[in-house]
């Protein structure tokens, strides 16, 4: 029989062939079981030999699916969960091609975004600058611009959070994107300039020559600072939760690169590369959260309690300020977290879930997890929200407390039913006058106003244990919630996160108007304000606020008329006269 016999160079060529016609139909129709366990990754450009199975992107955690469920859509850049993949058998080949087809679209994305952040970023970590302020530059020359004065009409009468006055730490102005970042460089340095004289001297001469500031409730010297072993913790803290929120991938020379188990792979001096946390769900989020702090509680596991005490508080802290604004499964999972933390502060922060939170499935495992906890470390926080000038918290707050059957506040919720609506003003002493003042919600854009909450971060007195970040620049790409406050720290522009002026209440997202190249919603802070009003001002709310009709209730006294009623299973009039003769109960 005649042999067909083939060139070398060709034969090698169809065996290179054969082998990758083999190692796609691997790829494209696993075994039932490795599909179960692994998901399909991006086809990426890897940084070491491929291994025998494509590298996991969220570990060797197994996900199951439940008969009769339908299966996750895959979050952006997140795992991808192939259809049909489960007790019922391999997926068709229909929904291999999608699949591959979205991750074809999240590579090309996430190439997109890396190329543009590595070209600005680049030429930021370049760029240092250097300014000569002159000793004898007059205060006023060195503080930030105010704002226009947008003239406050009256109180909030709506639910709408887009409508609450907004406070800024400056006047917001539209520059390119490399003036603006000598801007913040230069705000800076004023700052260090002033404080030079004194501790937090800058920020004492901001409220003073500010009154739309001067009413925050701003906190300095020891009060606004974290030190020692604490701050250490919050760094640790902190870093836990950007990890947890991301898995890390690395854009290198255009290709995503896949850590694996055996580390993220080699990169040489001259390429280009930026790491970028890619977001999950929230279970898994959790699921990394809990992992981590499991490894670093084994290997704290001998020290002593005080150390222990800084790490709890640190992680409380944490993940109240980085998941405030968070989706509502995120924020219901944080509660459960809570659940399990035997400490005051975690009783603290479920109590303000338990009233700041929109959601009423949120709010009700906040109460549920409350109620096994000690009445003396949440109550106070209960009491202030029945006050808050916003009348949606008041009533949570009321409701709060009567599924925690707080029958030991029925006093408290009569005495209500004597006090104005909390939204008026009041007639207060200051700098010797007498002048009306009024408490009222504002909100701060959190991404525009790290001056106004926190130190710089550029200072010889900032330690290695000391949390920077750089001021977001206007113009320039914004880093997502896992990155935290980008991977890229301009000296020139850090503040830091040890140090905060202001604590808020609750986060929300918002939409901004005309954003980009920043997201359209952007995180804003909510708290209290104390604002002097003119007499005209104050005329003006009394006539929204203070004039009802017969028998017309403000929402507050509402709110404590159903308190007691649910409370007490009693009913009078509603005056606070009537309901203390009903219950006995001394003024």
């Amino acid at each position: 029989m005649a042999k067909l016999r083939i060139p070398m160079a060709t034969s090698t060529v169809l065996g290179m062939t054969v082998i990758v016609m083999l190692l796609g139909v691997v790829t494209i129709w696993p075994e039932t079981a490795s599909a179960q366990d692994k998901p399909l990754l991006p086809s990426v450009q890897p940084a070491q030999p491929p291994a025998t199975t494509p590298p996991v992107l969220f570990g060797p955690k197994k996900e199951v699916i439940k008969p009769g469920t339908q299966p996750v859509q895959p979050p952006p850049f997140g795992p991808p969960s192939v259809p049909g993949v489960g007790p019922g058998g391999p997926p068709s080949k229909e929904d291999v091609i999608k699949q591959r087809q979205l991750e074809e679209l999240r590579v090309r994305e996430a190439e997109l975004v890396a190329k543009e952040r590595i070209m600005v970023m680049t030429k930021i970590a370049m760029k240092r600058f250097h300014f000569n302020i002159d000793p004898k530059t007059p205060l006023e020359d060195l503080l930030p611009r105010a704002p226009k004065d947008r003239g406050i009409s009256g109180p909030l009468l709506s639910d709408d959070l887009t409508k609450v006055p907004e406070v800024t730490f400056e006047q917001v102005t539209n520059l390119p994107a490399a003036k603006a970042l000598e801007h913040n460089a230069h705000t800076i340095a004023k700052i260090n300039h002033i404080n030079q004289k004194k501790t937090d001297s800058f920020m004492e001469a901001l409220l003073g020559k500010r009154a739309d500031l001067a009413g925050l409730p701003f906190a300095m010297g020891d009060d606004c600072r974290i030190k020692g072993d604490r701050s250490r913790q919050f760094k640790i803290a902190l870093a836990t939760v950007r990890g947890a929120l991301g898995q890390q991938v690395m854009i290198q020379n255009g290709s995503i690169i896949v850590p694996t188990q055996s580390g993220p792979g080699t990169s040489t001096p001259q390429s280009k590369a930026v790491i970028l946390n890619v977001p999950g769900s929230a279970e898994q989020f959790w699921d990394r959260f809990q992992a981590s702090c499991i490894q670093q509680d084994k290997a704290n596991a001998k020290c002593d309690p005080p150390h222990q005490e800084h790490v709890t508080v640190a992680r409380v802290a944490a993940l109240m300020q980085i998941l405030g604004p968070e989706p509502a499964s995120m924020r219901k999972g944080l509660v459960k977290h809570l659940a399990g933390i035997s400490h005051v502060e975690a009783t603290k922060a479920l109590a303000k879930l338990a009233i700041f939170s929109p959601e009423t499935d949120v709010r009700q495992t906040a109460i549920d997890a409350l109620k096994v906890r000690r009445e003396r470390d949440y109550t106070a926080i209960l009491l202030a929200g029945l006050h808050y000038p916003l009348p949606a918290v008041a009533e949570r707050a009321g409701q709060a407390i009567v599924k925690l059957e707080r029958n030991d506040l029925a006093g408290q919720l009569v005495a209500l039913l004597d006090e104005p609506d909390p939204r008026l003003p009041v007639v207060k002493t200051v700098q010797k006058k007498q002048v009306p003042v009024v408490r009222e919600v504002v909100r701060i854009n959190h991404h525009r106003n790290c001056l106004l909450c926190h130190a710089p971060g550029n200072t010889p007195s900032v330690s290695a244990d000391v949390v920077t970040a750089p001021v977001p620049t206007p113009g320039e790409p914004f880093p997502s919630p896992s990155e935290g406050y980008g991977s890229f720290q301009q000296p020139d522009t850090l503040v830091r996160i040890d140090v905060t002026y202001l604590r808020q209440d609750f986060s929300m997202f918002q939409p901004v108007a005309d954003a980009h190249p920043w997201p359209e919603m952007q995180r804003f802070d909510f708290l209290v304000r104390n604002r002097e009003l003119t007499e005209e001002e104050a005329a003006v709310y009394q006539e929204k606020l203070g004039k009802r009709e017969p028998g017309e209730l403000s929402p507050y006294h509402r709110t404590a008329l159903a308190a007691l009623r649910d409370l007490t299973g009693r009913d009078t009039e509603p005056t606070a006269q009537a309901w203390r003769k009903l219950l006995t109960l001394s003024k």
